[in-house]
């Protein structure tokens, strides 16, 4: 698996995650460093801010998992209508600082854009 800085965990998903019908791959910005009252570049509410403005810019608009999944849904069943969120990535920040990811090629340009 590819390299990335020790402060965010990548993990492949498989049917005990949330998500592991539709991606491969989730980035957890949870590590129990800081709450959010405490103002400092690596708090994962600023990195999960980071990595969305991120991925909205390179792979388009998205949504919380949760709503990702309804409007998915609603859009498969409507071929005809252009869904208004990415099928590439979705994030969660609900209980967790995550960003779902879709497949390899998506986490390698993640990858390489911050390491």
């Amino acid at each position: 698996m590819t390299k990335v800085p020790d402060r965010w965990k990548v993990k492949k998903l498989d049917s005990r995650y949330t998500g592991s019908q539709h991606f491969k791959y989730l980035i957890d910005f949870n590590t129990g460093r800081c709450r959010p009252d405490q103002l400092q570049l690596d708090n994962p509410h600023i990195e999960l801010q980071h990595a969305r403005n991120w991925f909205w810019t390179n792979y388009g608009p998205s949504g919380e998992y949760e709503y990702w999944a309804i409007c998915n849904h609603v859009y498969a069943n409507n071929p005809d209508l252009e869904t208004p969120v990415s099928k590439l990535w979705a994030w969660s920040s609900t209980y967790h600082f995550r960003i779902y990811i879709k497949d390899d090629t998506v986490l390698s340009h993640w990858v390489l854009a911050h390491s």
